[in-house]
């Protein structure tokens, strides 16, 4: 017995019945062979695609997410330099309102040498936090950046991963409606054999 022919009524009683009815009309089995080891399937390769984009697109989101994380750390860095700038200068002016209020009622030189120095200084710190405060402006936008960035690529990256789940569910009815077909076309010719 060639290997087609042991391939072909290996499987089942039906297959068998199929054989002899086939020969009976002159139809070699080797046409027929039916594999061990089927061919990878379209929808398996496709699958596997999927997979690979699932991966990359977690991975996109997962960037997304720290850059997110990032940017809230930027933003709440900025804030706490602006409220100490804005807690500075308003204790400035209440220093300022203080040293006129005891220059009304007269002060000596000393003490108005010390009210001057101390406002200096508080000028000077006013100053070093309204750069911190730049500082702080320049990271957020560029971490606003790096967000941006990664939520278009994260987005991207989902409306692909959306077309082949959406490739995948059509190749899998096709599949199944195929594997329908066949099999309704094999049970009515194991039908046309029995009569």
């Amino acid at each position: 017995m060639d290997e087609g022919k042991q391939n072909f009524t290996k499987e089942s009683p039906a297959n068998e019945r199929c054989h002899r009815w086939m020969m009976n009309r002159g139809w070699h089995p080797a046409c027929f062979v039916l594999r061990s080891t089927p061919r990878k399937h379209e929808k398996e390769v496709h699958m596997t695609k999927t997979k690979r984009i699932e991966s990359v697109a977690k991975l996109a989101e997962s960037a997304e997410m720290d850059a997110a994380k990032e940017l809230a750390i930027s933003q709440r860095q900025l804030d706490t330099a602006q409220a100490q700038l804005h807690q500075l200068m308003s204790y400035r002016e209440e220093y300022l309102l203080r040293m006129r209020e005891v220059g009304k009622q007269g002060m000596s030189i000393g003490q108005m040498q010390g009210y001057q120095a101390f406002i200096s200084r508080l000028d000077l710190g006013i100053e070093e936090q309204r750069l911190k405060v730049d500082r702080a402006r320049v990271a957020l936008e560029q971490k606003r950046g790096q967000w941006q960035s990664r939520h278009m690529r994260s987005q991207a990256m989902d409306k692909v991963l959306s077309q082949y789940q959406q490739k995948e569910r059509l190749l899998l009815n096709k599949r199944d409606q195929k594997d329908t077909d066949e099999r309704g076309q094999r049970y009515s010719g194991v039908a046309l054999l029995d009569d």
